[in-house]
């Protein structure tokens, strides 16, 4: 199939400038090579700039540097190429966002915090007043908004660290994540073997005071970090409901917008449209059109063959009601693509979905949606453990931790990782009962498999050379959670923020223990199978007494 991806090649075009053949050198003139007004054929303000390789890191186009052809570049709405000389003509309407599409094999500048600058921002005056604060302003347009690049070969298959909402109320509640999250993957050395890392919204908990103090601590896991907007990173006294991202547009950027890594394609979504209620606001899922329009004309440039990787806050399916029609719209953007992929957040629950004519999908082929854990889990809840942390475990029974995304080609593989916990540590298993030797009553198994996809293969056996039996898919409470829940319900002064109510697992697995069981300890084991190839097994140790013996829990794996 022939590619219609647009395509930089870092290592021809730095030759081609070195040889002085097609580039320009010497100071950036405003104007030069334009061949735009200062209004397009819509009658809107033009903004142009140059988008070049930044050989020497000063962050302006300077003697040595290479202007790069076919760059995507886009005003939230229009994407347009770079000419030969590295230059780009858009129109806006007052207000706008102005970013650069990062090609593969270059990187874009970072702050001090890790976060990306790919983006211009301007507010001629400024954003409204708000609790928090927004934009300053930035007057009129520079002559020239440019984007500099710096070459860095990226490889065929890499990893990225995917966080779902950190949602800190408070300090306190980022000393969390510092000793449960950062510290963890810090001394795991993730920035040797992950691309970049990822939160899926919800950065805040309404205070957005502390985007600061914990861009500060992620920072030290020594990643460029992608921060998606979520319900709770906005302001709510706005003086509009269109002015509700101003803080965290000034703290991360544009609230969608697209880059290449590798062979992977990114596009991050604003899934949140605030509406006008009348008591109060309101917040819905959607995708307004400007941003449909965006995507559209972004994936017009990138090949059927690509891994197309959707990031986002608001699920699909099984959570806040979409805006009418504006989910579907979509989808039918999208779902003629081969190979795409999309993650979300916000329901502080971990589940995989593979969306079909039932959820309104039409393609043949289902589309993963993954709906990840948090890494506050459920919003920092629980009695705190030894060190201060609280356990935190989700609603569904899927303990707080973080994903890793594996790309090769159009290829991907997704694993959970629980906090503090082995790597291999990937399901809670639980006995309803203690078996009996007699064998008079059966005795019920449960296996809440974490990242376990809906049709994994389950199955348990009792002894290490035991007959293996199936498992069946249940939705219903995890009984490990149920337990937790009513040991915190038990205590009568509760210091700390009460675990949530039971909620539906949709990773649960249950069977029968077989009859006839040899009294004595045994080895229960259970193997799960997804169909992409991963395999989780867990162990509990149980004690099967002997008829009118008083039985006693051993231990669990």
């Amino acid at each position: 199939m022939r590619s219609n991806r647009t395509r930089v090649n870092p290592t021809l075009q730095i030759l081609i400038c070195i040889l002085g053949v097609g580039g320009l050198s010497g100071p950036l003139v405003a104007g030069e090579g334009l061949e735009g007004s200062p209004q397009d054929a819509k009658g809107r303000q033009t903004v142009t700039g140059r988008v070049f390789a930044d050989k020497n890191a000063s962050g302006v186009f300077d003697e040595g540097d290479c202007p790069l052809e076919s760059v995507r570049v886009s005003n939230g709405r229009d994407v347009v190429l770079t000419d030969a000389n590295g230059r780009y003509v858009l129109g806006i309407d007052g207000e706008a966002e102005v970013f650069v599409i990062k090609p593969r094999d270059y990187q874009v500048p970072r702050n001090n915090e890790n976060l990306p600058q790919f983006y211009y921002l301007h507010r001629p005056n400024g954003s409204a007043a708000t609790r928090f604060a927004g934009v300053a302003p930035t007057g009129p347009l520079p002559a020239s908004v440019d984007f500099p690049l710096t070459p860095a070969k990226e490889p065929d298959e890499f990893s990225v660290v995917v966080f779902g909402d950190p949602q800190p109320r408070n300090i306190e509640e980022i000393d969390y994540a510092i000793q449960d999250v950062v510290e963890e993957l810090v001394a795991e050395g993730i920035h040797k073997t992950a691309a970049f890392g990822i939160s899926l919204g919800d950065i805040a908990f309404d205070d957005l005071n502390s985007f600061e103090p914990l861009n500060a601590a992620i920072a030290q896991i020594g990643l460029p970090w992608i921060n998606v907007l979520g319900n709770h990173d906005s302001n709510y006294d706005a003086p509009h409901v269109s002015q509700s991202f101003e803080t965290f547009q000034r703290m991360y950027g544009p609230s969608y917008y697209a880059f290449d890594y590798g062979p992977a394609h990114f596009v991050v979504l604003n899934t949140v449209t605030w509406h006008e209620g009348e008591e109060r606001r309101h917040y819905l899922g959607g995708l307004h059109e400007d941003q449909r329009s965006f995507i559209a004309n972004n994936l017009a440039h990138v090949s059927r063959d690509t891994l197309v990787v959707f990031l986002m806050h608001i699920p699909f399916v099984d959570s806040t009601r979409w805006n009418d029609g504006e989910l579907e719209a979509f989808y039918r953007i999208i779902e003629d693509r081969p190979y795409t992929l999309s993650f979300a957040a916000h329901t502080h629950s971990h589940k995989h979905w593979f969306l079909d004519e039932t959820n309104g999908w039409r393609s043949s082929r289902p589309h993963h949606h993954i709906i990840h854990g948090t890494i506050c889990g459920a919003w920092w809840s629980g009695p705190p453990d030894e060190y201060g942390v609280p356990p935190t475990m989700m609603a569904d029974g899927t303990p707080n931790g973080y994903g890793i995304l594996t790309i090769k080609g159009n290829t991907y593989r997704h694993r959970y990782k629980v906090f503090r916990r082995p790597a291999d540590f990937q399901m809670h298993i639980q006995v309803s009962e203690t078996p009996s030797a007699d064998g008079d009553e059966p005795q019920a198994v449960f296996a809440n498999i974490f990242n376990a996809w809906p049709d994994a293969d389950v199955k348990m056996r009792v002894g290490r050379e035991g007959t293996w039996w199936p498992m069946e898919r249940t939705l219903q409470t995890d009984p490990v959670f149920v337990a937790y829940r009513a040991r915190s319900d038990r205590v009568a002064e509760r210091p700390w923020r009460d675990p949530p109510q039971p909620g539906t697992c949709r990773h649960l697995w249950t069977a029968q223990l077989p009859e006839g069981l040899t009294a004595g300890v045994q080895l229960l084991e259970i193997q799960a199978s997804n169909p992409d190839g991963q395999v989780f097994r867990g162990i509990r140790v149980i004690r099967v007494p002997r008829s009118g013996e008083v039985s006693v829990t051993v231990s669990d794996g």
